[in-house]
């Protein structure tokens, strides 16, 4: 019977789900006199489901380098991964650490001890550990075929970081504060903080315009470079390529923490994107907006390098002429609107999904969470002429359970794409029209017409504060997490509710809320 530490994990139920297991308490890092300390520790994936993602190592505020940057392990399969480090980057002494494999799901965690010689000098490791301390070892997993648990698009989140730390809390949870903080240059570490956001934007839009790795290590580390270079490998398997051009990116603020170690950038720059594959000369995925875009930065090895950027804030900023009819508002939007099915012991069940990103390999569909929240199987169709195409299983979801929001990822390219509508333009007694699956009636989406009469509706007992279109184009169950779109066609909400006992109050979630969470799930933003 094996005695190596195990993974617990965040996934509920009997799903099929990858644990990690250490072949050792204990991980070594030691200098042989050149400029980098090693150690290595076998990691086995002793669940049932594969374990996949970018292998990310943190000691402090220090990222690592790891061997391999990329793991991948059947059920039952052992790799040994090699940890590099500087010395001279490091505290002398013991310091907490985190070893982890990153895909932006759920979380396992794993204890281990870990001891560091810090040496500046390049001497060989101290032989006598003094001490040890507990180590967690955060493993994003990937559930193929399985829903994932709850996740916010922050990828610090997502990494199980504590979010509710200070600006400078890359400092592990129970290591001890220096008692005295080196002075520094504020000016200077300011001036390189924005420097090093915009180098990180630039270099970003290289590497997913001509997809290439080169350059990120310079300007990216940790999650934010984990996450990166997965996209650009994705881009150079399938061929697809962004073309992305950034307008007028501006500096909205920038802070650096007292010890000089880490930083903050507020970016805001409006972009045009757009997604091509071989062979095809339109675009499959075409977006226009103004991102908001918070970077965290920590200083390494005397650069600032970018670990984390989140999604504030997101304007579409797509424009079209209003067609005429709704018939022809239907013609256009019907095409990326899914039947959402769900299937648990108490039998299936009806949602609506709306496609919002496509490739040559897969597509990414937002719905509402309480579709698909605790569910086994999640499936979805398209409705196409006067029939259904067959049915694609989900082959990951996320969900962000406070906003009502999931997005379902299947394994199937090519699909028309939504264009978001900026939901903060709406006026009280704009014609809008809701399409969905109301009630799985036989027949295909129902198409309902109506008007906005409030943009700044609440939910009464709903304590949150947030704000939904009010509007009455009649939704009912099988509606939710379908689109409200505007006589352009373009989706300005997402149907999520009405309250019984009433007539025509319906609710749906502003397109801005919805399209800024999606967009800090489904990929990198600078």
């Amino acid at each position: 019977m094996s005695t190596e530490p195990q993974a617990t994990t965040t996934s509920g139920g009997d799903e099929p789900r990858p644990l990690l297991a250490v072949g050792r308490d204990e991980l070594h890092l030691s200098s042989d006199g050149t400029a980098v300390a090693r150690g290595t520790i076998p990691v086995t994936n002793t669940g049932n489901a594969t374990l996949d993602g970018a292998v990310v190592v943190r000691v402090g505020r220090e990222w690592l380098r790891a061997e391999p940057a990329m793991l991948r392990l059947a059920p039952g399969e052992k790799r040994e991964v090699e940890v590099q480090a500087d010395p001279a980057t490091l505290e002398p002494g013991y310091t907490l650490g985190e070893l982890g494999i990153s895909s932006g799901g759920g979380t396992a965690t794993v204890a281990v001890r870990l001891a560091i010689g810090a040496r500046r000098n390049w001497g060989v490791f101290i032989g006598a550990i003094a001490a040890s301390v507990a180590v967690t070892v955060a493993v994003g997993v990937l559930l193929s075929g399985v829903k994932l648990p709850a996740s916010p698009p922050s990828p610090t989140a997502a990494a199980g970081k504590d979010v509710s730390a200070p600006p400078n809390g890359r400092t592990a949870r129970g290591q001890q504060p220096l008692s005295t903080v080196p002075a520094f240059d504020r000016a200077a570490a300011l001036s390189a903080i924005r420097r090093a956001t915009l180098d990180s934007d630039r270099y970003w839009r290289a590497a997913l315009t001509q997809p290439s790795l080169a350059q990120l290590g310079t300007v990216k580390t940790g999650a934010d470079l984990a996450l990166v270079s997965g996209e650009a490998r994705d881009l150079l398997s399938s061929g697809d390529r962004w073309r992305i051009t950034t307008r007028r990116p501006a500096i909205a603020d920038v802070s650096v923490a007292d010890d000089g170690q880490s930083g903050t950038c507020d970016l805001v720059k409006t972009e045009d994107r757009a997604l091509y594959t071989p062979g095809q000369a339109a675009p499959l995925d075409r977006s226009s907006a103004v991102y908001h875009l918070h970077y965290h930065l920590v200083h390494q090895a005397g650069r600032w390098l970018v670990d984390e950027v989140t999604v504030v804030a997101l304007q579409p900023l797509a424009s079209a002429p209003a067609l005429p009819l709704v018939q022809d508002v239907a013609r256009q939007v019907l095409p990326v609107v899914m039947h959402v099915e769900t299937i648990s012991g108490d039998g299936p069940d009806v949602g609506t999904g709306i496609v919002i990103r496509s490739s040559s390999t897969s597509s990414d569909i937002i719905t509402n969470d309480h579709v698909v929240h605790g569910y086994q199987t999640v499936r979805v169709r398209r409705w196409v002429g006067h029939s259904y195409q067959a049915a694609v299983s989900v082959s990951r979801i996320w969900e962000d359970q406070a906003d009502d929001l999931a997005v379902l990822r299947i394994n199937q390219g090519r699909l028309p794409v939504a264009v978001w509508g900026d939901s903060d333009a709406l006026q009280p007694g704009q014609q809008v029209v809701a399409i969905g699956y109301g009630e799985d009636l036989v027949g295909g989406p129902g198409i309902a017409p109506g008007v906005v009469s409030s943009v700044l509706r609440t939910v009464p007992g709903d304590d949150s504060g947030a704000t939904y279109i009010g509007h009455n184009a009649t939704i009912n169950p099988g509606n939710s997490g379908g689109p409200l779109v505007d006589m352009s066609g373009r989706v300005v909400g997402i149907n999520t509710l009405t309250l019984d006992g009433t007539q025509g109050l319906f609710f749906a979630i502003p397109s801005s809320r919805a399209a800024r969470v999606a967009v800090g799930y489904i990929g990198s933003n600078g």
